[in-house]
């Protein structure tokens, strides 16, 4: 994989997004990575006493899966997420151009890291019933902190673009921390999100097998409802933060711990939550 980081660099400081179509698709980590998760299903459908499908799309193992079995691909989710366990996991987030991206971006003398929650493995079945996890128009940082110079890596194991995916407004991470609320769900949304996008053009992140996408902690973005009928959408998210920046060392380099509900943001940032935290609706 041979990617000009520089002016990557240069294009994501202006717009606050990438998107780089097959940039893994033919890349051996992303492959191992790939690979290991497809045994973990194939490993879930013994268990359940069932034949998967042959030559099966990861994300057709898991549709096909959760319809009968839903709970076992909870475990598909818990594998990849805070932090990722699979040591390919961990091999493709230290990618050589992943590293070089960032540290391009925050500067040769960056001290990078992550912060606690930096790894997720989002899945996404069809069906409404499941719309209530899509996240409204937000910013990543108020659920990571650690540092604000910060940028999230979209990895996609493979959806079609009715199976949903993130849309990014270029150009708003210039705005900065934006005061938000949290709604029924539990999620945090930007007040008058929908006015501070209107100048802003829109980008869709969807997602064939190995298409990456970069995306600032500032810019603002929503994730998008998978309408298809029987197909599920899986990404792969890593966050890489520089800890070398005066707002992080002033925090003391505080991440957001699990099951934290938001309360570090609501103590760290009280002027930027502009409704009281409450328990979500299920």
């Amino acid at each position: 994989m041979t990617v000009r980081v520089e002016a990557l660099a240069q294009e994501f400081q202006r717009e606050g997004v990438l998107v780089l179509p097959g940039l893994l698709a033919d890349d051996p980590l992303f492959l191992e990575y790939v690979a290991d998760i497809r045994a973990l299903l194939l490993a879930l459908y013994a268990e359940a006493g069932r034949t998967p499908g042959r030559d099966a799309s990861l994300a057709a193992l898991v549709t096909e899966l959760a319809r009968t079995h839903r709970p076992l691909v909870g475990r598909i989710y818990d594998i990849g997420t805070g932090p990722a366990k699979l040591l390919s996991a961990i091999r493709l987030k230290l990618h050589p151009t992943f590293v070089g991206l960032a540290r391009a971006v925050f500067g040769t003398s960056a001290v990078l890291a992550s912060p606690t929650l930096s790894d997720t493995l989002h899945v996404f079945p069809p069906g409404a019933e499941n719309f209530r996890f899509n996240l409204p128009i937000h910013q990543d940082y108020p659920y990571l902190m650690q540092s604000p110079a910060q940028l999230t890596l979209w990895v996609s194991l493979g959806a079609d673009r009715d199976c949903g995916g993130v849309t990014v407004w270029r150009g708003s991470h210039r705005l900065g921390l934006q005061a938000c609320r949290p709604n029924q769900h539990g999620h945090l949304e930007v007040v008058d999100g929908e006015r501070l996008i209107k100048d802003c053009e829109p980008v869709f992140v969807g997602g064939g097998l190995g298409d990456v996408a970069v995306i600032d902690t500032f810019s603002l973005h929503r994730s998008e409802h998978n309408v298809s009928a029987d197909r599920s959408r899986l990404v792969q998210l890593f966050r890489y933060a520089n800890l070398d920046q005066p707002a992080a060392i002033a925090a003391g380099w505080a991440s957001v711990p699990p099951r934290d509900g938001l309360k570090l943001f609501a103590r760290t940032h009280p002027d930027k939550l502009s409704a009281p935290l409450t328990t979500p609706k299920s």
